[in-house]
């Protein structure tokens, strides 16, 4: 098995810069995912709740790791927005329209890389198929005659 994922691979050789930026697109694409459900969460947590105890309490179901890595500027803004909903909208609604706004930026982002993903890997799939059927092709033509003779 091994042996026969070896010479596929030298298929796929010309065009790896392709299958790698595919591969790429493709991690970028599994990780909107949960980076959707963390903003639709977060969205509904601040405009359905915004009254409530604040932001870093809410958002304790999230991984110690994930909640490390969100920087204190994110934080901050989060804080605003919900301070902005808190107090009528009137104080910040820029705020709140860009905390709304990335409902569908997130969207967009998830279908962007699960497009480019599909997109690169299956270029780089139907370039190797056709360089396997050029080299069959050519093997075939270059065959003696009598090899096609049925008797």
């Amino acid at each position: 098995m091994i042996q026969f994922i070896k010479r596929l691979a030298a298929y796929v050789k010309p065009y790896r810069f392709r299958l790698g930026l595919g591969i790429v697109l493709g991690i970028l694409a599994g990780f909107m995912e949960p980076l959707a459900i963390a903003v639709f969460t977060t969205v509904f947590h601040l405009i359905f709740s915004p009254e409530s105890a604040s932001l870093r309490s809410q958002l304790k179901g999230l991984p110690e790791f994930v909640r490390e890595q969100i920087p204190q500027a994110v934080w901050d803004w989060l804080d605003a927005a919900q301070q902005a909903l808190a107090s009528g909208v009137k104080t910040h609604p820029t705020a709140v329209i860009a905390l709304v706004a990335l409902i569908p930026a997130v969207v967009f982002s998830r279908g962007l890389f699960t497009y480019l993903n599909n997109y690169f890997l299956q270029w780089v799939a139907i370039r190797a198929i056709r360089d396997l059927r050029v080299k069959l092709f050519e093997h075939l033509m270059n065959l003696p005659a009598g090899f096609f003779d049925c008797r």
